[in-house]
């Protein structure tokens, strides 16, 4: 087996999570996960491009395609307005010490974890969700901690809405049930999560090379990490 990583190590989406303050248990799936990966022997190639070129050059029997996905386009006009995705902040980028609109897009942890990151820098948050409660996806012991840590936090919870444009530093709100409009003032930037793009290219170019190819994780469509780990198991025992 050859693992080719583009980063300059393991863990992708789920090492990024495991940085922020108060998620660190994240990283017990990376560190467990390499350590198997490393007794079995595979060849880890760290910092490469996994291109379709580079791929075909190993002369594979197979390929499994774990390219993950990346940020989605705003679903609104910006206008001006700074706008930030989840891989922004989780990387040291976004806003700092100012007020922000989180626009949660994701089905489990990626809003509470933005809300917390953000949070913790010292911005405003004002959480917005189109579903009825803000981290609608999450367990109920995961709320019972995460909820009052965020309130303490200061943040600010806004959920049945999304944004639908902004103006100047104005962020136009839309409540998706009962259709009526709030308008958030002096804004300094929006962050958005949870809003992936299943990242397809390595895929469709590797179709008609008559290698067999099989795709798993967010590459096929953005879920969160247990499918991903669940869809590797079966493609590597189907191998």
């Amino acid at each position: 087996v050859v693992l080719l990583e583009r980063a300059g190590a393991l863990g992708g989406q789920v090492a990024l999570a495991a940085s922020v303050p108060g998620h660190e248990e994240w990283g017990e799936i990376v560190v467990a996960l390499a350590r198997r990966v490393s007794a079995l022997g595979v060849d880890v190639r760290l910092g490469l491009e996994a291109t379709a070129e580079a791929v075909v050059a190993e002369q594979p029997d197979a390929v499994v395609v774990a390219t993950g996905s990346g940020p989605g386009t705003p679903p609104f006009a910006p206008d001006g307005m700074p706008v930030f995705d989840e891989w922004d902040v989780l990387r040291g980028g976004g806003p700092a010490d100012g007020r922000v609109v989180l626009l949660d897009r994701g089905v489990r942890a990626e809003g509470a974890t933005m809300a917390e990151a953000l949070a913790l820098r010292g911005n405003e948050v004002h959480w917005v969700a189109p579903t009825p409660t803000v981290a609608f996806g999450l367990d109920p012991a995961s709320l019972a901690v995460l909820l009052p840590r965020l309130a303490l936090a200061g943040v600010r919870r806004v959920p049945e809405s999304t944004i639908v444009g902004t103006a100047g530093r104005d962020v136009t709100i839309l409540n998706v049930f009962d259709r009526t409009i709030r308008v958030l003032a002096e804004v300094d930037a929006i962050v958005i999560a949870g809003h992936k793009r299943a990242s397809t290219s390595l895929g469709v170019q590797l179709e008609g090379r008559g290698i067999e190819v099989r795709a798993v994780g967010d590459c096929v469509a953005p879920r969160h990490a247990a499918i991903a780990i669940y869809e590797g198991e079966l493609a590597g025992r189907a191998l």
